[in-house]
């Protein structure tokens, strides 16, 4: 399990560098589950055959503050060359804007 602390609430997304390990069968399947806190984030499946480095890109739910990822392997094989989360989009704004509307409607009762 990886706890993961963010800046700015927002939309984040996952780019894993992944590769079949030496050794497989080309026909063997190789699952990857992520989740996102208890949220099924997306299933990554290789076969034996994919030995070159291929990226694979998950898009999160919104984040608002600290969460878990937790990456579940049914099987050995999947070699991890790579994980970075970057921010796809910043929700600051749009929060700022709910807030600023619900005041303003508070102010007009």
């Amino acid at each position: 399990m990886i706890s993961v602390a963010i800046r700015e609430r927002g939309i984040y997304k996952l780019t894993f560098r992944l590769r079949a390990a030496e050794g497989l069968s080309s026909l063997a399947q190789i699952p990857m589950t992520v989740f996102k806190d208890k949220e099924l984030a997306a299933q990554v499946t290789l076969n034996g055959s994919e030995r070159e480095w291929k990226t694979e890109e998950i898009v999160l739910s919104p984040a608002m503050s600290t969460f878990f990822l937790k990456l579940y392997f049914a099987q050995a094989g999947m070699e991890i060359g790579g994980v970075e989360i970057t921010l796809v989009e910043s929700l600051e704004e749009r929060i700022r804007a709910a807030i600023a509307a619900m005041q303003a409607g508070k102010d007009e009762e």
